[in-house]
């Protein structure tokens, strides 16, 4: 089993319904890693069983490293069902969102926010929903900040949303074996 296959094995075997990579990299938009292209996506996908569109790209890219700045069009959106984005950044505008969904029909386009952000303004997240045209949130959850009014702050979150935008959770889970059991048995309690 690759590095790769890890999560996703974690998520399938306790019934979750995907893995989020948090990060990508170019080495993995572009090869260069030696495991082919989207060897990440491609890791996920066979855990899951999804079949995907094979990419036809080709990478230009001769280093590991590069100082070729990262944009969101040099991930095949093919590949994928949802892309998060961190809410503050700047790789995203109404534009791309229309050019990727072009690609991608299917698409969900979310905006990523840390749950431990202490000042989450809902009314700020749905006018940056509005003004990047994406599909609604996506809420990551760190283990280690993970606490007993979690539930009530997705509440109310979910309380002030209308049912057209998606409201998604994502947790990181820890990688050593024992928290990753006691950080479920601590989900499952809410």
């Amino acid at each position: 089993m690759s590095c790769n296959e890890s999560p996703a094995r974690f998520a399938k075997r306790y019934g979750l319904h995907g893995i989020t990579l948090s990060s990508i990299g170019m080495d993995d938009v572009t090869g260069e890693c030696g495991q082919g292209p989207y060897p990440l996506l491609h890791a996920v996908a066979d855990v899951f069983d999804l079949y995907i569109n094979k990419s036809s790209g080709i990478s230009i890219t001769k280093t590991y490293y590069s100082s070729i700045p990262f944009t969101l069009d040099k991930i095949d959106v093919r590949l994928c069902t949802h892309l998060l984005i961190n809410c503050n950044s700047s790789l995203l505008s109404s534009s791309i969102s229309d050019k990727l969904k072009k690609i991608n029909s299917n698409l969900k386009i979310l905006l990523k926010i840390q749950l431990n952000d202490d000042d989450i303004n809902i009314n700020q997240l749905k006018i940056d929903i509005n003004d990047k045209k994406v599909d609604g949130i996506n809420i990551n959850i760190n283990s280690k900040t993970f606490s007993n009014n979690i539930t009530e702050i997705i509440k109310t979150i979910r309380k002030s949303w209308s049912n057209k935008y998606l409201l998604t959770i994502s947790f990181q889970v820890p990688t050593d074996s024992t928290d990753q059991t006691s950080f479920l048995q601590m989900i499952e309690l809410h």
